[in-house]
Order: C-alpha cells, then structure tokens, then sequence
C-alpha cells in the first residue's frame, strides 16, 4: 500500500466537502487510506509524499 492515510487541502470548503463525498463513496467499494481534510495545510503534517495542483482560474 503507498497509504493508510490520504490527507486534502483546498481553500474551497464547499469543493472540499464534495471531494471528501465523493472519496468516501468510493471507500465502500474498494480498501483505501483514512481521509482527513482541511483549509490549512497542518493537515498534511508528517507526509512523507505531498502532491500539489493547481487549478486554472476562471
């Protein structure tokens, strides 16, 4: 397994809040890591692996 734990950060609570939806939909399916997120990147404390993206403006 690459994680036991997948962490999220965005500053859009409400995009924030359909992707944790969407994760843990998927979660009944299929094992995955615990899902944590938040608007601060504390969240990601202790990562050893950190992806970031970037999303053009509109």
């Amino acid at each position: 397994d690459l994680s036991n734990e997948l962490a999220l950060v965005d500053v859009v609570e409400d995009k924030l809040k359909r992707e944790m939806t969407n994760l843990q939909h998927g979660r009944l399916f299929l094992r995955t890591p615990k899902f944590v997120s938040g608007k601060d990147y504390n969240v990601t404390t202790n990562s050893k692996l950190v992806i970031f993206t970037e999303r053009k403006p509109s």
